[in-house]
């Protein structure tokens, strides 16, 4: 016998919020209940692009909570589980994937952008669920 992953449906979890998202500015998405699916890891795909020639990075974080609202939008960085880091290249289309591991009950993504103000569209955030299966 041998674990093997198990990938749900991809699905979106921010999109037109990112688009022309400011210098220095944030973006979060909604609260994911996570005590249907039980996603054990998960992976966040990230698309995203600058609106100027200049170069700069946005952090991915993830805000945790074990109860439905425990999951503040006004969180604070020290708060939340750095997910990393996306560095932009001007006005390209930049695409990473990260790997969560241990996913919790409650949780939403933030993304705080420390570059330019992002392009006016074509950013977005999906999340794939992962729970594993013995074959």
């Amino acid at each position: 016998m041998s674990i093997k992953p198990v990938f749900a449906t991809e699905t979106t979890l921010l999109d037109s919020g990112l688009n022309s998202l400011g210098a220095t500015s944030a973006a979060s998405s909604s609260e994911q209940d996570n005590s249907s699916n039980r996603y054990i890891d998960g992976r966040l795909d990230i698309e995203c692009a600058g609106g100027s020639a200049t170069t700069g990075f946005a952090t991915i974080y993830l805000c945790e909570g074990s109860a439905t609202g425990k999951t503040s939008d006004t969180a604070t960085v020290g708060n939340m589980r750095r997910i990393g880091d996306i560095f932009m290249n001007s006005t390209t289309a930049v695409r990473k994937s990260f790997l969560v591991s241990n996913l919790p009950k409650f949780w939403f993504v933030r993304i705080i952008n420390n570059s330019v103000a992002w392009a006016g569209s074509g950013n977005t955030v999906k999340f794939t669920g992962i729970n594993y299966e013995d074959v």
